[in-house]
């Protein structure tokens, strides 16, 4: 009887948390990058037995996105990670893309394609002396220099650099960009074309930050990640979202060029 008794008070005081409402301000993009990570969340705290009422909120892309998280505008972010962001924020220490992101393709003007026909090394890459384009402050700064590859540092807006590239203006001939993302502005700029043959790679994914204050979503949504990468949830968005975006950039195909990360030396 004491431990019947016992099971029944076990499952009502679980019951709050786990039938509990989640508010959660979500940051979107009109072009729909956020669609998979968006559903992650929602997926994920549904079968953990969460509720959650999301709220939409549009980050437009030249702004960087941790500020609006910093400044409390959106309660999470899926972000590369930094020494910068773990202090600021809580990391839900899940990665998101198996890695998808650290496969960066490249967005040529078309009149360049040729420049890019021989190279089949690291080696090759340095010599055709090519300069890449990244905005301030980008983790990827740290990779060129490191793998001794020339870029240009655009001051302000990083948009401005598919114009860049596209007109070759400040000699930037290149803008690198993650498999996960490239798609989606390839489409938007037409002046720009996908270079069909290399990907540059490095460890580097995706993790869910969440706004400090909100320690109730971070502890909710790191039990619904670990849920989902076990029930199947994950690999389900996973082959409806990324797995056709590595298919079509044709990602085992293509000529790997492996970048050294800076405390690798």
């Amino acid at each position: 009887m004491v431990r019947a008794w016992l099971s029944v008070w076990l499952l009502l005081i679980s019951l709050p948390a786990m039938t509990a409402t989640i508010d959660v301000n979500f940051p979107v993009s009109r072009d729909g990058r956020h669609v998979f990570f968006q559903q992650l969340v929602t997926e994920s705290m549904k079968v953990a037995g969460y509720t959650v009422n999301l709220q939409e909120i549009d980050v437009p892309r030249h702004r960087r996105s941790f500020l609006a998280l910093e400044q409390g505008e959106i309660d999470l972010m899926y972000l590369l990670p930094s020494p910068e962001r773990d202090q600021l924020f809580r990391r839900i220490n899940q990665p998101l893309t198996r890695g998808l992101i650290g496969n960066r393709i490249l967005l040529v003007p078309a009149s360049a394609l040729g420049r890019y026909q021989h190279i089949h090394s690291l080696k090759d890459f340095r010599d055709a002396k090519l300069v890449a384009g990244f905005g301030a402050g980008w983790a990827d700064i740290t990779i060129w220099r490191t793998n001794q590859l020339p870029f240009y540092v655009h001051q302000g807006d990083w948009t401005a650099l598919y114009r860049l590239v596209a007109s070759q203006q400040r000699g930037v001939d290149y803008f690198p960009r993650g498999a996960s993302e490239i798609l989606l502005e390839a489409a938007q700029y037409a002046e720009l074309v996908i270079e069909p043959n290399l990907v540059l790679t490095y460890p580097s994914d995706f993790y869910f930050y969440v706004h400090p204050d909100r320690a109730d979503l971070a502890e909710a949504l790191d039990i619904a990640l670990q849920k989902a990468m076990k029930n199947g949830v994950y690999e389900q968005l996973y082959k409806q979202h990324l797995a056709p975006i590595a298919q079509k950039l044709r990602l085992n195909d293509r000529r790997i060029i492996p970048l050294v990360l800076p405390d690798s030396n």
